[in-house]
């Protein structure tokens, strides 16, 4: 699992209007988030789920969220460490099982893969499953 390579293009849910709470499964995958900051792991998602209200977040609060956002819903996750910073300093490598809470104005991780920053990541206790790791971040 995160020892193979992350395909190019992955499954994306997303919210294309922000006024409705409809959702999408893009049919024609979203290219796979590349790390732009040297903070960013690239993330295979195990477990995730929509926060209370998530959906209408954007319309009751418009000013934390960029315009040209990728409405990508769920904000806690649980998965494995694809790729993590060069050089170790992280502390984080390929293969960890974490779990995380991203800023609502990220994009989140309702995807087969995500992004997270250093400092939103923990180790998942190796007596939980990924389902009750992603429990403990909501």
């Amino acid at each position: 699992m995160a020892s193979e390579q992350a395909p190019q293009m992955i499954r994306t849910v997303i919210q294309p209007d922000p006024n409705s709470t409809a959702l999408a499964l893009t049919l024609a995958p979203l290219p796979r988030p590349a790390p732009e900051d040297a903070d960013a792991h690239l993330i295979q998602v195990k477990a995730t789920s929509p926060c209370l209200n998530e959906l209408t977040w954007e319309v009751n609060f418009p000013d934390l969220f960029p315009p040209d956002r990728e409405r990508v819903p769920c904000t806690e996750c649980a998965g494995v460490v694809v790729r993590a910073p060069a050089g170790g300093a992280s502390g984080f490598k390929p293969g960890d099982e974490v779990y995380f809470r991203l800023n609502a104005w990220q994009r989140g991780c309702l995807s087969e893969y995500t992004l997270a920053p250093t400092f939103e990541l923990a180790l998942k206790p190796k007596a939980c499953s990924s389902t009750a790791a992603w429990t403990r971040t909501a």
